[in-house]
């Protein structure tokens, strides 16, 4: 009996020594096997790929149309895209609806596709930037999109109001709040006004500044009207007299509300007073057409900020309505916008720089009637409104 444990425990024994000297040899081995493969592998490995500030963008849209479907919740705003001239109250009720809404503006400022610090060319790749980091509000002047030229070959420069609404609805911008302010005359003279209070005007001489107020104003067939040059990119020269340019901001602005209607975009119409005398009414009528889940209820309930148009402001700008034509521009100035606007019944209502409208009839005012129709959506049709007429 202990010769057979004897030859057992040998066994045991031997089988256990040859079971350490394989495993020391597959270790051995695995070990041999893993070095070679990591030469291998930092030898051949194919080079790392570097994302691009374009590139993310690319990849995020194309990760946001994958999440379209109505199944899957949406993480972008519906956007809000403010049509309007400046001068007409677009700081006050954009900076409300900011506020109310929770949006972030597009590119950091209001005017998002301006000439100022921060601004951007207006093209389709800087909007798809803006929709990628949810900025979802932006102000779009007409005059913006002749701010630049498109690069050669481009094909995504916006540079009329028909292919802006397009972009508009391929990028998310769906709700499109358009403005007018009727007293064309009062918002030219407010524009005027901005621009005399830059160091660079002021530092003018006498003569130099009197020079510029009668270009800016007074019928200038060679060059046309400084006020209005910007027109000149697309029509065949800059509108020579106050009534030309007038015409011509209101049809460029009117395109655009044509256009938003076409591509079946949310149109919120507001008149001046609607901005200036009813600014939460506005407002709210606003968020209702945006997400219930993001404004249902009182969660973007309207925040009113002080401004020039807001009850109780006391600012430089309500202080200007005070002062005459003469004042607020020049004498000569005064002469030149009285003589050609009075004769006219169309337009001589706009001599009182604090009336917003022509006459109390809502049929016979274009800003009345832009103000009756505060939230339109629809067919543009019948409902257009008439400069002046």
């Amino acid at each position: 009996m202990k010769h057979v444990w004897g030859h057992a425990r040998a066994g045991q024994l031997a089988f256990n020594a040859s079971t350490q000297r394989c495993n020391s040899n597959r270790t051995r081995f695995v070990a041999t096997y893993t070095a070679a493969n990591a030469v291998i592998l930092l030898l051949f490995r194919p080079p790392p790929v570097i994302p691009t500030k374009v590139s993310a963008v690319t990849f995020d849209m194309k990760d946001r149309s994958a999440r379209s479907d109505p199944s899957t919740p949406r993480a972008r705003r519906r956007g809000v895209i403010m049509w309007a001239h400046g001068r007409s109250g677009t700081t006050t009720y954009s900076e409300a609806l900011k506020y109310s809404a929770h949006f972030e503006y597009c590119n950091g400022i209001k005017e998002g596709f301006s000439n100022m610090p921060g601004g951007k060319i207006l093209n389709m790749e800087n909007l798809k930037n803006c929709v990628a980091r949810n900025k979802m509000l932006t102000h779009i002047k007409p005059q913006h999109l002749t701010i630049a030229k498109p690069m050669p070959g481009s094909t995504s420069h916006i540079d009329t109001p028909e292919t802006l609404m397009k972009a508009a609805r391929n990028v998310g911008y769906e709700v499109i709040v358009v403005e007018y302010r009727a007293n064309a005359l009062a918002r030219m003279v407010s524009s005027w006004e901005l621009h005399a209070r830059k160091k660079r005007f002021s530092q003018k001489s006498k003569e130099q500044q009197d020079a510029d107020t009668r270009w800016n104003f007074c019928p200038h067939k060679q060059h046309g009207l400084a006020h209005f040059k910007w027109h000149a990119t697309y029509l065949p020269a800059a509108p020579a007299t106050l009534i030309e340019g007038f015409e011509a901001d209101y049809a460029i602005w009117e395109r655009g509300v044509a256009a938003a209607y076409k591509e079946g975009l949310t149109v919120i119409m507001l008149g001046f007073q609607n901005v200036t005398q009813h600014l939460c009414e506005s407002v709210n009528r606003t968020t209702r057409a945006l997400e219930p889940s993001i404004c249902g209820g009182s969660k973007c309930a309207c925040k009113m900020l002080g401004s020039s148009h807001t009850k109780g402001s006391k600012s430089w700008h309500r202080a200007q309505l005070n002062l005459s034509l003469a004042d607020r521009t020049s004498k000569e100035a005064a002469r030149c916008i009285t003589g050609e606007l009075k004769g006219n019944p169309n337009y001589a209502w706009m001599l009182n720089l604090s009336q917003t409208e022509k006459g109390d009839a809502p049929s016979t005012s274009a800003a009345s009637s832009l103000s009756k129709q505060i939230l339109v959506v629809g067919s543009w049709g019948a409902q257009r409104p008439i400069l002046g007429s």
